[in-house]
């Protein structure tokens, strides 16, 4: 499975999280930061652990959550951004190396290309969530097995920035649970070193309360730098030369080991059975050794990729992200357009209204003088008249005057 496919969705969700960085990354010994009010916690562990449900209830988001023993977090999920203790915060939603769906050397390339990608482009983790069922009986394989790549993840110097959250705690009586959690805490195989190298441990009792409490331990933190940001963006180093990337090689060579021993084992017997006559038998020590030399492929091969997947997929995703930010100044430039064509219309507009308040004001002005030109030719004529009617009564008199005196 090609895991740009799984983690195209978080790429463009995580350009949008993060601004872009231009200058290259600091030393590892250097602490840089999201803005003060932006918080990002990555969520880590087993499968069925309760990591997404935890998410959803904290954030409020909508992540899918398995209810079976496959896995719903097929690459890195991102919760919508909810506001604790007056800061913005977003979790993150890792795969655990016991996916269901996914190859632990698939897992590693995803979590290895968003860590890395949140890196270079700005974003450091204020905190590790890593979660444990409480219900397990033991710390079995599987579960030291997810810690331990989870050590090699984070490095020493991360450990400080991790809450271990113990979950399912419904399922277990209180004096099993707090058992349990003395054993985790004090044996070297277990929690026991990275508690002594600054992580706590809490546990989440499935309420809103619980899980904000949680998280508020993880906003206390100053941003750190993950060992495996620190390998692969600073020190330019290979997924297979990490620390992680070299510890799951060595568990992938021991695993080769362990069936090319099983084969000769298999092989040996088979040839006594051959000898027997025996063909069911035959038959089916055939089968297994089909099976087991299939094995031994898909593990050679999950070791080759480990040397070559990261690159690639890399490249593609940092070609993906070269066009979400074209896409995204293209976008801003048609806004800029926008928002130019619009101003424009409304500066028309303005001018508009002013030449015609302007030509209001001078119809008004022209009225106003026709109207004091009508009152001065009123008052000129009503003068006329004035003049004129006391004249014409005069003459008027006189001739009365002459007529009587004929």
């Amino acid at each position: 499975m090609s895991t740009s496919a799984t983690y195209s969705r978080s790429s463009r969700e995580s350009a949008s999280l993060i601004g872009q960085r231009r200058d290259m990354p600091p030393a590892y010994t250097e602490v840089h930061s999201n803005s003060t009010d932006q918080i990002l916690i990555a969520v880590m562990g087993a499968t069925g652990a309760g990591k997404s449900s935890f998410i959803n209830l904290v954030s409020g988001s909508d992540l899918e959550v398995g209810t079976g023993l496959r896995s719903c977090t097929r690459g890195v999920d991102i919760s919508s951004p909810f506001t604790i203790g007056g800061r913005t915060a977003t979790l993150i939603d890792t795969p655990g190396f016991d996916d269901t769906n996914l190859s632990d050397t698939e897992v590693l390339t995803i979590i290895s290309l968003f860590l890395s990608t949140i890196y270079e482009q700005g974003g450091v983790l204020n905190g590790v969530l890593f979660f444990h069922r409480i219900s397990d009986v033991r710390m079995g394989g599987i579960s030291r097995r997810n810690f331990n790549m989870f050590r090699h993840l984070c490095g020493d110097e991360g450990l400080r920035n991790v809450v271990i959250v113990t979950n399912m705690w419904d399922e277990v009586s209180e004096e099993q649970g707090l058992a349990r959690v003395q054993q985790l805490a004090n044996e070297d195989m277990f929690f026991k070193p990275a508690l002594q190298l600054g992580a706590i441990m809490l546990p989440h009792d499935r309420t809103i309360g619980s899980a904000q409490e949680i998280v508020r331990q993880a906003c206390r933190n100053t941003p750190v730098v993950l060992r495996l940001q620190r390998e692969l963006v600073i020190e330019n180093k290979s997924l297979a030369e990490t620390a992680a990337g070299m510890a799951l090689d060595e568990e992938l060579a021991a695993q080769t080991r362990k069936y090319t021993e099983e084969l000769q084992e298999l092989q040996a017997e088979l040839d006594s059975v051959i000898e027997s006559h025996d063909e069911q038998a035959a038959n089916e020590l055939a089968k297994a050794k089909l099976d087991m030399e299939a094995n031994v492929k898909r593990i050679n091969g999950e070791r080759q990729k480990l040397g070559n997947s990261y690159a690639k997929e890399k490249g593609a995703m940092t070609n993906e992200l070269e066009l979400l930010r074209q896409d995204l100044q293209q976008e801003r430039a048609a806004t800029a357009r926008t928002s130019a064509n619009i101003a424009r219309l409304r500066r028309r507009s303005e001018q508009q209204f002013r030449y015609d308040q302007e030509q209001m004001a001078r119809l008004a002005q022209s009225a106003t003088d026709i109207e004091i030109q009508q009152r001065q030719r009123a008052r000129q004529r009503d003068g006329i008249l004035n003049m004129v009617i006391p004249a014409v009564l005069r003459l008027f008199h006189y001739a009365q005057l002459h007529v009587l005196r004929r």
